[in-house]
């Protein structure tokens, strides 16, 4: 898919995500413009899967003060979103030099194990413990690493990864040989 598919996906999709604006933010009974103003950070933030950096908010913030309405808005910041490099791809970390070790940053751990063990975004556990600095030792990891694999939804990760990491779709075509 080249860049024209992307911009007509990201397109429909904030389109649909857009259509029912309760559903997408949980305003309640707060006003609808500064709530769905908050919610395109918060949109942003969960796609890019670590808190925004200062020139990453003031975009964010500019595009969906450009809609004419909050709804075309949120549009915009999430068709934005959804092309973004940040939203696309993992963070590589650091740069290193040629031998160095540097530690991987929480939030970077975070999309990592999540993607691993569920297949899909940080939950807002994981990001928690990513914004407190809690992944920072062995047992910080592997306590987030068994709460997620006790998640349905990390089942299914995990035998996906196994079934294509051992060949298993391939198990009933093998031959073996009699003797």
């Amino acid at each position: 898919m080249g860049a024209e598919g992307f911009l007509l996906a990201a397109e429909q999709a904030a389109e649909r995500a857009t259509a029912d604006l309760d559903a997408l933010l949980a305003c309640g009974e707060a006003e609808l413009e500064p709530c769905a103003r908050d919610g395109s950070l918060d949109i942003a933030s969960r796609a890019f899967r670590r808190p925004l950096t200062d020139d990453e908010a003031a975009i964010v913030l500019a595009l969906y003060d450009a809609g004419d309405d909050p709804g075309t808005g949120l549009a915009d910041v999430i068709a934005f979103v959804l092309q973004s490099p940040q939203f696309l791809y993992l963070d590589p970390g650091a740069p290193l030099a040629s031998g160095e070790v540097a530690p991987m940053p929480p939030h970077a751990l975070a999309e990592r194990l999540a993607f691993l063990l569920t297949g899909t975004l940080p939950d807002p556990a994981l990001r928690a413990a990513a914004d407190a600095g809690e992944l920072a030792t062995v047992a910080q990891v592997e306590a987030q690493a068994r709460r997620l694999l006790e998640d349905s939804a990390a089942s299914g990760a995990v035998v996906a990864f196994h079934r294509d990491w051992l060949g298993l779709e391939q198990v009933d075509a093998l031959y073996k040989d009699p003797e």
